[in-house]
């Protein structure tokens, strides 16, 4: 894969003074011999070799995700409300541990937030030249996210009944 800091080769013809200069010595240049004309030749032969072999694997991958479908649970409360949305990330780990498939979550392109139940298409952006949709299914239950919460909940309540404040000497009960 290409680094970001490297340029695309080209040939040039600077004038002789320069190639002395500035591009043979600084190694931002060589000289177009006939060994190096055949390197870059064979260079851009692997490139176009590799990048072919890159687009293959996401066309692959790509019709097998056609194919499958991801269960995700959301947590909901009663009347069916969702307690937030499902993310990219969500998606991503619910293919793996599912499919045993790993996708970047960055290439899960979200057609809006998934926040109801139901069945969703999601597009999966694998190559610049490849798309792929995957099914996602949101489902969920009544289940109380936090038990814990709802203990706290009740000791305040009994403790607000309770609750008093001194002002001077005297003591007030609310």
């Amino acid at each position: 894969m290409k680094k970001s800091w490297e340029k695309k080769v080209t040939s040039l013809r600077p004038a002789k003074d320069m190639q002395e200069t500035i591009f043979l010595p600084k190694k931002i240049g060589v000289e177009a011999s006939s060994k190096n004309l055949n390197d870059l030749k064979l260079h851009k032969a692997n490139e176009e070799k590799v990048a072919q072999e890159n687009l293959d694997a996401a066309k692959a991958l790509a019709t097998e995700l056609e194919t499958k479908q991801v269960v995700v649970k959301i947590k909901a409360g009663e009347g069916g409300r969702t307690f937030g949305s499902v993310s990219s990330k969500e998606i991503a780990t619910a293919c793996k541990e599912q499919h045993g498939i790993e996708i970047d979550k960055k290439k899960i392109q979200l057609p809006e937030s998934l926040k109801n139940f139901g069945s969703y298409e999601v597009t999966v952006k694998l190559h610049p030249q490849v798309a792929a949709k995957l099914t996602v299914e949101s489902y969920g239950g009544v289940d109380d996210p936090m038990p814990a919460m709802d203990e706290n909940r009740n000791q305040k309540n009994n403790a607000s009944q309770f609750r008093g404040g001194a002002v001077g000497h005297r003591l007030y009960v609310h």
